[in-house]
């Protein structure tokens, strides 16, 4: 199993406050069709945090519906994580009954384990399951910034582990990472703003809040760096930019579902104590004005 290109960052659809299945399976099959290569359900773009774990499995079980519907054409990846080495165990071992092609695991929240704990419960996590993983280091979320050091005992010493997902928006150890860690470990970009330099220090692919939007355009942009058109995929980049910034004017997803919901694809509905983003706000108009850019120059992308 190998995980890398573009991979959106998958939201939950709400309504009335409950999983909206119906809606989730048609985002994963309209990915499928735009050429993603992989969706990641239940992470933090998709409120999992805010999910009871009935509602965990709910979404994960409407997105491999969503596959099957597709044809089987994109892979499905499932969040986990929490402050509890034994509660992530059976979060990990939950999703792995419902068929998932892989799980992504973040570092312990709030507790902020020492690195030799993160190793330490993510080896656990290895034991008790038999999945494909993605360590998913984000240190802004969770307050423990895996080092490139840790990073490289945790692959060369659990088997499983197939790719890490970065969001600590330091691009410096990256290259690091590409020279030291065994082959068969992808690096994903966790942020759309600075995913063309993580390419450049090495990475294999982007795990995208934007790709919700826009996922020909993201598929577009790895499809193009990967076959070396770099001038392509700097200028797909630009395209994009405003909408990477537009995506984080208020804490994610809600912006994305704001989007989304404009497209007609979702409702606008985030779970407390999320807010979602109103029609007269300041944020609804960068939002919009975001998506008309791309709109109105998606033409002039060869």
């Amino acid at each position: 199993m190998v995980f890398k290109g573009s991979i959106v960052a998958l939201v939950t659809p709400l309504i009335n406050d409950m999983v909206d299945t119906h809606a989730l399976q048609e985002l994963v099959t309209w990915h499928a069709n735009q050429g993603t290569d992989a969706v990641v359900v239940i992470g933090s773009t998709g409120e999992s945090l805010l999910l009871s774990a009935t509602e965990r499995i709910e979404a994960v079980q409407a997105a491999m519906e969503g596959k099957r519907q597709s044809g089987n054409k994109i892979k499905i990846i499932a969040g986990a994580g929490t402050a509890s080495t034994k509660d992530t165990i059976k979060m990990v071992q939950d999703v792995e009954n419902c068929g998932v092609d892989g799980v992504m695991v973040v570092t312990p929240n709030y507790v902020r384990p020492t690195q030799a704990g993160a190793i330490a419960h993510f080896q656990a996590v290895a034991q008790h399951c038999n999945i494909p993983m993605i360590i998913y280091n984000h240190p802004g979320r969770t307050g423990t910034n895996l080092l490139w050091t840790t990073l490289i005992e945790i692959c060369n010493t659990i088997e499983s582990v197939i790719a890490i997902k970065d969001s600590s928006n330091n691009l410096g150890p990256i290259s690091i990472l590409r020279a030291n860690l065994p082959s068969r470990v992808s690096l994903l970009s966790g942020d759309d703003s600075t995913n063309i330099g993580f390419l450049a220090q090495g990475g294999d692919g982007i795990i995208s809040v934007t790709a919700n939007l826009f996922p020909f355009l993201c598929k577009k942009f790895m499809t193009s760096w990967r076959d070396g058109n770099y001038k392509d995929a700097f200028a797909t980049h630009q395209l994009l930019m405003p909408v990477h910034t537009a995506m984080f004017c208020e804490p994610n997803p809600c912006p994305v579902k704001y989007a989304l919901s404009k497209m007609g694809k979702i409702k606008n509905c985030v779970r407390m104590p999320l807010i979602a983003i109103s029609d007269n706000s300041p944020s609804a108009s960068t939002i919009v004005d975001s998506m008309l850019f791309v709109d109105k120059n998606v033409l002039g992308v060869k």
